[in-house]
């Protein structure tokens, strides 16, 4: 039988990963509580994230941290974040270099992490590295500046997860949902939803977030179609499946009805002076 002191690790990151979860569902909420990061860490004297992990239980708790810090950069800092960079202060951009390369780091990780993986965690491993796409994804868009003057650049999916290929920023989306696919066909649950509710898959609002931000109409199919797939949860943390189905669905509706009143105007005739019709 386990000691009472036991689960209280547990229930810290799981009261951590609703602390992220509430400030990215509601804006109006403000950054994360729960500060998980220390100042050596959020200046770069101190890496949060080790060379290589022990095992998934370390890659999780080091993810945890990374969301939690990411979260409260970003509200800390929404109103500055599309300044020029002259008139972002020396210290916020530091800090914007240091969290993007420890998310790079951690990605390298993560791959060690899988190839050495046996299979029966490998779609723990692969749901870790999701995650870590989307924010990383999220750092790029709503903080777009680069470390060193150089373009950000995010790990190629994962067929055989390497650290060679690095495709621009604007295909993380696409990248991203390709890893959901590979992720959910690959379920062992059953085709029936049969878990309706998870915490922290954070899947369902990884799946809003790429339909929103999205302005390629496929992207935004293949979301929708992601968010039907009978593996995934129905509702997963504060985000309901059905809802988010819902929001995509409309935005795909208004984005197809632009592309066809574009169309129209592309092919209305017009006449020359002569009145053929040119």
């Amino acid at each position: 039988m386990s000691k009472p002191d036991d689960i209280v690790p547990h229930l810290a990151a799981l009261l951590s990963c609703l602390d992220v979860q509430a400030s990215i569902y509601d804006q109006q909420r403000g950054p994360p509580r729960l500060i998980l990061t220390s100042p050596s860490e959020t200046c770069g004297t101190q890496s949060i994230v080790p060379e290589a992990f022990v095992d998934v239980a370390q890659s999780e708790a080091v993810l945890l941290k990374l969301q939690n810090w990411i979260s409260r950069h970003l509200h800390i800092n929404a109103k500055i974040k599309h300044k020029p960079l002259a008139e972002i202060p020396p210290e916020v951009l530091h800090e914007r270099g240091v969290v993007e390369k420890q998310l790079q780091r951690y990605l390298i990780a993560v791959d060690k992490l899988y190839q050495e993986s046996e299979e029966k965690v490998a779609q723990r491993i692969l749901l870790l590295r999701i995650q870590a796409r989307m924010y990383y994804g999220i750092l790029l868009q709503r903080f777009p500046c680069t470390i060193s003057g150089q373009s950000s650049s995010i790990i190629h999916p994962l067929s055989r997860l390497t650290i060679q290929c690095y495709p621009a920023p604007e295909d993380w989306i696409d990248t991203a949902l390709s890893e959901i696919s590979i992720l959910l066909d690959a379920s062992e649950y059953p085709a029936c939803r049969s878990r309706p509710f998870t915490l922290s898959t954070q899947l369902v609002g990884g799946l809003l977030h790429a339909g929103l931000k999205s302005t390629c109409q496929h992207t935004m199919e293949t979301a929708l179609a992601l968010l039907q797939h009978p593996n995934l949860p129905s509702r997963d943390g504060l985000w309901d499946a059905k809802a988010t189905e819902s929001a995509i669905r409309s935005l795909l509706a208004q984005v197809s009805a632009e592309q066809d009143v574009g169309d129209r105007v592309l092919f209305v005739p017009t006449s020359d002076e002569s009145g053929q019709m040119v």
